[in-house]
């Protein structure tokens, strides 16, 4: 062994270099630098050297479900077009290895030989397949011979499965270049394809054939030679062209393309001219995008799909209110149109008559400063198909200014622009080429949009998976992925006892539940939820860090009645979390799967063993009343409500009353469920921007106080309330578990709510999360919208850890040891900061948190019955590119005449052809028996010039002058050598 090493901040010494970096990585909570750290985490971008330490840090951290499986495959074919390749052979034990990673996953490489400034890559039309980070799914094979054993590490993480992004198999190549080689054209094979596509068979990668990828074939299989393009692809056939023709006279030698040219004066003036031009596409200097728009996504369920499919182009209409917009649906001349609109606009009314004039191809709805009353796009009834019958009437609507338009299958895209700048952009372009002579558009140029928004699943929810189900190789092509997340659970103290080695479950325990859900949605992709679901969720941490300061674990003990705070997911669409709980809960697979009642690891948990089950809903909009809805008139829900209104004149009850909330999931499958809801509403939603992209930070009145302390924040603020409705519910729940008032002095933190608004609705990187994790995030808001069951959400990861230090226990000072204890079910082990006054000082934690699956029930029961409605069955679209862009489109007139102009210069080209060929014909014999005899009388250079001064005096002689010049330019060449 060598000498030890030292560490340069406690001097404390370690044998290896490994041993030190987690040292300094645990104890100090400094990242040590590490060489060659490569591989980017699809979640928190942190670095890694090696695949092992990324899943590894993906299970720990980001709580992803890592798996392995081997493989066996016959040949290449089956793999390569999932994976790639990027060391060579490794020999090991007299078996030869090759390790491949996903073919998405970012590799960085250099270029061999051009200078950085000097490296140009071709963008893609599809986009790069390249994702901006690493992808954990890798493939190590073990080649033999007769067949390659793999094993397989999934799920894909950091990129969904795109069709675009997935490489044709080299079957399906080959036989496309045979077709190119038999001479078919591009426009039959591409025909072909599609003429293929029918609603009963499933897209794959072949479907979405272009021309880039016939010529890419071309190019591969040398059908057509092997020519390089330049960025530019007029500019480097150019290039190229001159320099096979004056290669032969070289002089003078000039770097092109990273080679040393040889050419003649002129031809260097020339070359050096156009390699220093950096050319752009016609098709992209056509084009203008419109930055920062926002679009719907396709969703579908087990009967419909909801929102836009197709992308579209069309006419910009600037409408600043209703009349003008009723004025081009009357009078426009030059459909189809895409009508700007300020948001207010956007009503179920305007857009069955956007649908119903038949004009109309596309929607841009623009914020601007008008003020809004209300603003939401979900049901009246929110989640009509899970909720309890009777609990919404339509004498009493729960969300009364709701228009269902989240949920309706319209027909063109729709999209939301909220930058200023581009708003004005379009309107430019409108004043300047549309808004005059309506009657005359049709004969000029127009200003117009396109708008991509190409959604791949369509029909409903079982139609979409069966066709994603018939694709078998590695990377399986979906359509549709099914909505769903995490819930988080934690329990105030844990859920076992006994020494850390030893422990034992707590059976025949009860529990009080506090719950909320942790989702929204809106019709655009804009997810904050001020009101719905941020305040629910600050109000459940809160309550959390107050019931552990004030509750000691004998009080749980004593009473046999420990407390769970659990956050459902997917709560917007139908009740995925908690449909997924309940149904975890029945089999016996709550908190964890696979244990029966005697195991030795944690106590299993059934809905008959909660005791209460109190629900924190929407309470940022009415700050002078609370309210407790609840069905039952049960002894355990009137004895709950006295507390909370013996410790605030503000609560009210509201019996025989359920608004949508997760509590629905239990009591319809169980009538005489104990639970309850409190909110800020009685008969109506005081949210008039539920579930919308108006439920912000403004909408509940939240202003962030920095660095304050409790003297600093108003006493009338959203902080203070939240504050105290957390106090009313913590010391409710200390009552209902000790059977006596809490009579000590400590409050609720209202410093910590401030933090806690400021982490949800203005930027990620708050003290809260600085003290949880040392990752940094995007200045923005977190996305809380549910998203799809296989992409890691960041507000998912960051409750949880939240959670799990606000119910921790400190078990003392924070060093290597503290992640090194034994991790089980029952409980974790973190290094956290104290407190959020104290970030630099850390403790080592013991945590009794984890997540559970939040994906419908109806997706892992064999054979389920799509049409029983039981369980939610939402899935979101899987999607290419979404964006806007702007461009001038010719007058109908200009677009006949091209198309006449072409047609006719196709004719005379045959007809011009025709006779040229009849001329050819008629002079190539004499004509080539003239050139090779002058070609046999003087030097090449002569017989150059000679030649071309034949063909200028008499035309007869050009095909066989210019076929005999080739020819011996050929001969010329092969003789030099």
């Amino acid at each position: 062994m060598g000498d030890n090493i030292t560490c340069n901040i406690c001097d404390k010494q370690y044998s290896n270099v490994s041993n030190l970096n987690k040292h300094v990585r645990l104890l100090h909570n400094i990242e040590p630098q590490v060489k060659k750290r490569c591989l980017v985490c699809p979640t928190c971008m942190g670095m890694f050297a090696t695949y092992v330490d990324l899943r590894d840090h993906l299970i720990t951290t980001h709580k992803v479900e890592m798996y392995k499986e081997e493989k066996c495959f016959n040949n290449y074919a089956e793999m390569k077009c999932a994976y790639v390749k990027t060391t060579g052979n490794k020999s090991w034990k007299n078996t030869e290895k090759v390790y491949y990673i996903c073919h998405r996953s970012h590799v960085q490489r250099s270029y061999r030989y051009a200078p950085q400034e000097e490296q140009h890559k071709m963008e893609k039309s599809q986009g790069s397949a390249k994702a901006s980070v690493t992808c954990p799914s890798t493939l190590d094979v073990t080649l033999g011979k007769q067949q390659l054993n793999a094993v397989l590490y999934f799920p894909h993480v950091g990129h969904t499965c795109s069709l675009a992004h997935i490489n044709l198999t080299k079957t399906e190549r080959k036989h496309i270049a045979g077709k190119i080689s038999e001479g078919v054209s591009f426009e039959k094979i591409l025909d072909e394809i599609r003429d293929s596509i029918t609603d009963k068979t499933s897209l794959g990668r072949i479907n979405l054939l272009d021309r880039q990828d016939l010529r890419n074939i071309t190019r591969d299989f040398s059908l057509k030679g092997n020519i390089q393009l330049h960025q530019n692809d007029v500019k480097g056939v150019f290039i190229i062209l001159s320099v096979k023709i004056l290669q032969k006279n070289n002089i003078f030698q000039i770097p092109i393309m990273n080679k040393t040219i040889k050419c003649t004066l002129s031809a260097c003036i020339i070359l050096q001219i156009l390699s220093r031009g950096h050319g752009e596409r016609t098709k992209d200097k056509m084009y203008e995008r419109i930055t920062g728009a926002r679009g719907c996504y396709r969703r579908l369920n087990a009967t419909h799909q909801i929102a836009d499919r197709d992308g579209s182009t069309g006419v910009i209409y600037y409408a600043e209110n209703i009349e003008q917009l009723d004025f081009i649906l009357h009078n426009g001349t030059a459909p189809p149109y895409i009508p700007v609109i300020p948001v207010k606009n956007l009503s179920i009314d305007v857009i069955k008559k956007l649908i119903d004039s038949g004009l109309v191809s596309g929607l841009m709805v623009h914020a601007n400063n008008d003020s809004l009353d209300y603003f939401t796009h979900d049901y009246q009834c929110p989640n009509p198909l899970s909720s309890i019958d009777g609990t919404c009437r339509k004498d009493s609507m729960w969300n009364p200014h709701g228009t269902a338009l989240l949920f309706a299958d319209i027909p063109f895209p729709i999209f939301y622009l909220e930058e200023e700048e581009e708003v004005w952009k379009i309107r430019d372009c409108f004043k300047k080429f549309n808004d005059f002579h309506y009657e005359a558009q049709s004969d000029r140029p127009l200003c117009s949009l396109e708008l991509k928004s190409f959604m791949y699943a369509t029909i409903d929810t079982p139609t979409c998976k069966r066709r994603s189900s018939i694709m078998t190789n590695l990377n399986p092509v979906k359509f549709c992925d099914p909505l769903g997340d995490s819930n988080i659970w934690a329990s105030l103290y844990p859920l076992v006892e006994g020494s850390r080695n030893e422990t034992v479950p707590l059976r025949n325990y009860k529990y009080i539940v506090v719950s909320a859900r942790m989702d929204t949605t809106s019709m655009f992709e804009k997810t904050v939820g001020g009101n719905s679901p941020v305040t629910g969720i600050v109000t459940l941490l809160t309550v959390a860090k107050y019931l552990k300061g004030i509750l000691k674990q004998e009080d749980i003990h004593e009473a046999k009645l420990n407390v769970l705070f659990i956050l459902f997911n997917g709560e917007t669409y139908d009740y995925i979390g908690s449909q997924r709980l309940l149904y975890d809960m029945l089999k016996g697979d709550f908190p964890v799967k696979g244990l029966d009642e005697t195991n030795s690891i944690l106590p299993i948990i059934r809905p008959d063993d909660i005791e209460l089950f109190i629900e924190l809903s929407q309470l940022g909009n009415n700050r002078d009343e609370l309210y407790m809805h609840y069905l039952q008139n049960r002894t355990e829900i009137l004895n709950f409500y006295s507390k909370l209104h013996n410790y605030s004149e503000k609560m009210r009850d509201v019996p025989h009353s359920l608004p949508p909330a997760s509590l629905h999931t239990f009591m319809k499958m169980l009538p005489s469920f104990p639970g309850l809801v409190i909110s800020d509403h009685e008969t109506s939603y005081t949210n008039h921007f539920y579930n919308s992209i108006f439920d912000d930070m403004h909408n509940i009145g939240f202003e962030y106080y920095p660095n304050a302390t409790e003297q600093d924040i108003r006493e009338d603020s959203l902080q203070y309330f939240i504050a105290n409705v957390s106090e009313i519910v913590g010391k409710s729940v200390y009552e209902t578990i000790t059977g006596k008032k809490y009579s000590g002095k400590q409050t609720a933190d209202v410093v910590l709510v401030n933090e806690l608004f400021q982490c949800y609705l203005e930027d990620p990187n708050c003290k809260v999360h600085k003290a949880t994790q040392k990752g940094k995030l995007p200045k923005v808001p977190v996305s809380l919208y549910v998203g799809v069951d296989h992409v890691a959400n960041y507000a998912t990861t960051l409750t949880s850890l939240t959670l799990g230090w606000l119910t921790a226990d400190d078990v003392g000072e924070s060093d290597i040891n503290c992640s090194n204890h034994p991790r089980n079910y029952a409980f974790k082990y973190y290094n956290m900061s104290k407190s959020i006054q104290e970030l630099n000082t850390t403790r080592c934690y013991k945590i009794t948190m984890n997540t559970t699956d939040a994906i419908s029930p109806a997706f892992i029961i064999p054979d389920y019955n799509w049409t029983s409605g039981q369980y939610s069955t939402w899935t979101e679209s899987t999607w290419a590119e979404m964006n806007v862009r702007m461009f001038l489109k010719p007058s109908s007139a200009h677009e006949k005449m091209t198309i006449a102009i072409g047609s006719l210069s196709v004719i005379f080209s045959f007809i011009f052809v025709y006779f040229w060929l009849l001329l050819f014909l008629s002079n190539v014999g004499a004509g080539t028996s003239k050139f090779v005899t002058l070609y046999s009388l003087v030097p090449p250079r002569e017989f150059y010039t000679r030649a071309i001064g034949n063909i200028m005096n008499d035309p007869a002689y050009l095909g066989s002058g210019i076929m005999c010049i080739i020819l011996m330019m050929v001969l010329s060449r092969n003789s030099d050598h």
